[in-house]
């Protein structure tokens, strides 16, 4: 078992002393950083959970963000390229939840019970945030190319009733 505020000293000291993300605390106890990777509208941050005291080994660094307001009506198809990006990633999962897309990484970051050491989490953190960055701008891509083959499709079925 760990302590949660050992668990968030030692990522706020990997986070920010050893990587500069200026990282900061939630509400919740969990870790918040930006990603300036990506340009969104208002920002767009990640959040790594407090899993102490009974998972510290267990990293999770996730981040969301709202559909477009056209992709929000067809959630089973859009279940099903988050699904079908997440296969092709493996490591990187999307998932659609209502009106947002949420991105995850996940991955066990020590033994059984034990936080992970500070070297270990600087080697992997920016991975996990490579990954989670290109997951999101994988997923947004798929989601312009679909709204684009919809758009062709319905161009095409009415050039065809106008004939």
């Amino acid at each position: 078992m760990c302590n949660p505020d050992a668990f968030t000293a030692r990522y706020l000291e990997v986070l920010n002393d050893r990587l500069g993300w200026d990282a900061t605390v939630d509400d919740d106890g969990d870790l918040t950083f930006g990603l300036s990777e990506l340009r969104t509208e208002g920002g767009s941050s990640a959040w790594i959970d407090n899993h102490a005291p009974h998972d510290p080994e267990y990293l999770r660094v996730h981040t969301g963000f709202r559909l477009p307001a056209d992709a929000e009506s067809d959630e089973a198809s859009l279940g099903a390229l988050a699904a079908d990006l997440s296969r092709k990633l493996k490591v990187a999962k999307v998932a659609v939840d209502g009106a947002f897309f949420i991105v995850s990484v996940e991955m066990l970051a020590a033994g059984p019970g034990c936080l992970p050491a500070g070297e270990h989490l600087a080697a992997v953190l920016p991975r996990a945030r490579r990954l989670l960055v290109g997951a999101a701008i994988r997923f947004d891509e798929d989601l312009m190319l679909r709204g684009i083959e919809s758009a062709t499709r319905s161009a095409a079925e009415q050039q065809g009733t106008d004939r």
